[in-house]
């Protein structure tokens, strides 16, 4: 095992500055020892984002090393309208690092809230990774129904993967991650996370959550219910990493954000020299008031959301506004008074 703690990460240009604070996380757990941080990029990120981060990653004492990504090795690989290419890098990394057994993996909307010594020294044996099972909200048996998996079939989520590099090239598993990619593309609705969990079936180790803090445990009974109520409090209550995962307005710098941890992202922010950062300015009055409207937990939005992809509330929310249109005077339907 490498005496340095090897992390890699991948972002394009909107992405630079909060891998900057998942780093200072980092190096705020572990100042003053060996970490490498392998930053993957297209090659049309700017120059000067590129040598920002690299500029930040030095000053809180870490080793910087940059990985341009061919478009052509990731050709053909679905995208998400809000996650672009980057997301397939990870998969990359066995070749693009040959001298390095074992990596962790991080998206860069992650924090890290203690010493990484559990994680990182956990032995994987002939297992080519460790990760957290992904907290479902609601949808799961649908999802794996989809991939052809069992509901049984644990499922991971690929925001922090521990990578046992040396047996993903032993058996070829990156080729074989893009090849069933590629051919079953119209049926993977997380593309990269659901191509790595049909690659890796039965080959991974689960991880505690508090390794992989997802939004969902907050405020989501079934997800909390299917991670097992015991295991969800602890990691919410004493996370090793938190991810910000899911749409804009769970990450920490967006206005309507209210997740406990924002706090801690917004100080390492100001650490680096894209910030401080006010997620407010420049928020328009009605961002304000639903601001000021929001409850504990993450945000009014985000229970809001839970409750509306329920389809028990849909219906009733349905039938609630069709009572209240049936109500209304006939010179406000549009119609003839």
């Amino acid at each position: 095992m490498s005496a340095a703690l090897e992390l890699a990460c991948a972002a394009d240009a909107a992405y630079v500055p909060h891998c900057a604070v998942m780093l200072r996380s980092v190096m705020e757990q572990h100042a003053g020892e060996p970490v490498r941080l392998h930053f993957l990029h297209a090659p049309d990120l700017a120059q000067d984002s590129l040598q920002a981060l690299a500029a930040e990653v030095q000053a809180a004492g870490a080793r910087f090393e940059a990985h341009v990504i061919a478009p052509e090795r990731i050709a053909g690989l679905g995208v998400l309208p809000r996650i672009p290419a980057v997301m397939w890098y990870r998969v990359l990394t066995p070749e693009l690092l040959p001298e390095v057994d074992r990596l962790l993996y991080l998206d860069c909307d992650t924090l890290v809230c203690e010493r990484l010594d559990e994680l990182w020294q956990r032995e994987l044996g002939d297992d080519l990774a460790a990760a957290c099972e992904n907290a479902f909200d609601q949808g799961r048996p649908a999802h794996l129904s989809r991939l052809g998996l069992a509901d049984t079939q644990p499922y991971f989520n690929s925001g922090v993967l521990l990578l046992n590099l040396d047996q993903w090239r032993a058996e070829g598993t990156s080729a074989r991650i893009v090849e069933l990619a590629r051919a079953r593309a119209a049926q993977l609705c997380w593309p990269d996370q659901d191509a790595l969990n049909l690659a890796l079936v039965g080959r991974w180790q689960a991880l505690h959550p508090r390794w992989n803090t997802q939004n969902a445990l907050y405020v989501s009974g079934a997800a909390r219910r299917q991670i097992g109520a015991a295991r969800a409090r602890a990691a919410t209550r004493r996370p090793g990493i938190v991810h910000f995962e899911g749409p804009g307005f769970c990450k920490p710098w967006h206005p309507l954000c209210k997740h406990p941890r924002r706090a801690h992202y917004l100080r390492l922010r100001a650490q680096t020299r894209w910030g401080p950062f006010d997620p407010l300015a420049g928020a328009g009055p009605g961002v304000r008031l639903l601001r000021l409207l929001s409850m504990g937990g993450i945000t009014r939005v985000l229970l809001w959301q839970a409750w509306l992809r329920d389809p028990r509330w849909r219906r009733r929310l349905r039938r609630v506004l069709a009572g209240l249109w049936r109500r209304r005077p006939l010179r406000n339907r549009g119609g003839s008074a």
